[in-house]
């Protein structure tokens, strides 16, 4: 399909951009939302691996801030793209690289208590439907 080959290829460049260290009016661009949105393109595309990769990532980048906020995207976004249920999403586990539905972080259920714990803690609240369907899928 031509317009994912479009995506692919923009989301390639954007990335290749962010990892370099580009300084515009002496600030660099975040990385997070960069390698959140390429855990899902990757996730989606069958390379369970590099979205695996891209979520350590994410999670090295705001664990550093520490940008508690983030870390709560990253723990909605690993229970939804590997969590037990993670057809739901029309992504089958075998296509992001997984085996017997395994969950390479311990538990998505562990994962959504955390994220709700700093949702709560921050009044992060424009992520609660996002929490609610990712309790939903991994149930």
């Amino acid at each position: 399909d031509s317009s994912l080959t479009h995506s692919t290829l923009q989301l390639r460049a954007t990335m290749s951009a962010i990892r370099h260290p580009c300084l515009i009016m002496g600030q660099c661009p975040s990385n997070f939302e960069g390698r959140n949105t390429q855990a899902w393109y990757l996730a989606v595309t069958g390379d369970g691996a590099g979205a695996r990769a891209a979520l350590a990532e994410a999670w090295r980048i705001a664990e550093a801030g520490p940008m508690p906020l983030f870390q709560a995207d990253i723990l909605l976004t690993r229970a939804r793209l590997f969590g037990m249920k993670s057809e739901e999403l029309g992504i089958k586990s075998e296509e992001v690289g997984m085996k017997n539905e395994e969950y390479p972080w311990g538990s998505a259920r562990a994962d959504l208590e955390e994220a709700r714990r700093l949702i709560e803690r921050h009044g992060y609240h424009r992520r609660d439907g996002e929490l609610e369907d990712a309790e939903a899928m991994t149930r």
